[in-house]
C-alpha cells in the first residue's frame, strides 16, 4: 500500500499539478498565477471536512477569513483604486 501511495503522489498529483501550475502561468501574468498558490490550503480544509469528516473551528475558519482577506487586498483593492484612476472625472 505505501508504494501505491507513492506512485500516486509521483505519477498523478505531482505531474497533474505541475501541467496545471504550467499552463496558468501562460495564461496569467506570473505574479497573478503565485497567488493560486493561496488556495491550497483552503482547498486542503474543505476537503479535509468533506472526505474526512474533519471539523471547521474557529481557528480554521478564522485562518481561512485571513487568507481571504489578503486575497481581496492584493487582488480587489488595486482593481478598484486603478478603476478610479481610469474613470473620467
Amino acid at each position: 500500500m505505501p508504494w501505491g501511495a507513492g506512485a500516486y503522489v509521483t505519477a498523478i498529483a505531482l505531474i497533474v499539478g505541475y501541467v496545471c501550475w504550467l499552463r496558468l502561468v501562460e495564461i496569467l501574468p506570473a505574479h497573478v498565477a503565485s497567488l493560486s498558490t493561496l488556495a491550497v490550503p483552503a482547498t486542503a480544509m474543505a476537503s479535509s471536512a468533506l472526505l474526512l469528516g474533519e471539523p471547521l473551528g474557529p481557528r480554521e475558519l478564522a485562518a481561512l477569513g485571513l487568507m481571504l482577506g489578503a486575497l481581496a487586498m492584493v487582488l480587489v483593492v488595486p482593481a478598484l483604486l486603478q478603476r478610479r484612476r481610469i474613470a473620467p472625472d
